[in-house]
């Protein structure tokens, strides 16, 4: 050793037990910070599945809103919207994936099976029909006027009646040209 260098070393067995009992109960306690750390980790899935499960709801909603739109006679404007409408239920799609993934590895940390993945499958099962229930039947603008037709408030029995007792009037029917 130089000469400017001192090592000091407990005096006593008792300074080494001292020592030694002080880096116990901090081991103690990194161990309990530890599995608090853990336990919340775990639950962690509790709080993302309520997240997950808005996400049909959310689409049903964007979905509903667009359809008025289309109805108040604005379906041109709700086709030209037709991509960021399905890159927003594929976006949902995405996120659901990345929960679902998240809970995995959360469920292999836990090292036993949590009951989240079967409500994130459930949930994703539900937005995958959702997404096939609107753009599987919708590609054209002719195709959206059909889902709006579909989804019109009012049954095809109800609109009759109502033709019956609000006619056209006849020179409407005489017109060569196209109104709309």
């Amino acid at each position: 050793m130089s000469a400017g260098i001192t090592l000091d070393l407990p005096a006593s067995g008792a300074d080494t037990l001292e020592i030694a009992l002080g880096a116990g109960e901090a081991l103690a306690k990194q161990i309990q910070i530890a599995e608090e750390l853990r336990q919340k980790i775990i639950e962690m899935p509790r709080a993302l599945v309520p997240v997950a499960a808005a996400y049909p709801t959310q689409v049903q909603e964007v979905w509903q809103h667009w359809c008025k739109v289309g109805m108040a006679g604005h379906a041109e404007d709700v086709q030209a919207q037709r991509e960021k409408l399905l890159w927003f239920v594929n976006s949902r799609l995405d996120q659901l994936q990345r929960i679902a993934s998240l809970v995995e590895s959360i469920s292999q940390f836990a090292r036993r099976p949590l009951p989240e993945p079967d409500q994130l499958r459930a949930i994703g099962e539900e937005l995958r029909r959702l997404k096939a229930a609107i753009f599987d039947k919708w590609v054209t603008l002719e195709n959206l006027e059909d889902l709006l037709a579909a989804q019109f408030p009012l049954s095809t029995a109800k609109l009759e009646a109502l033709g019956q007792q609000h006619r056209p009037d006849p020179a409407w029917y005489a017109q060569d040209t196209k109104p709309f």
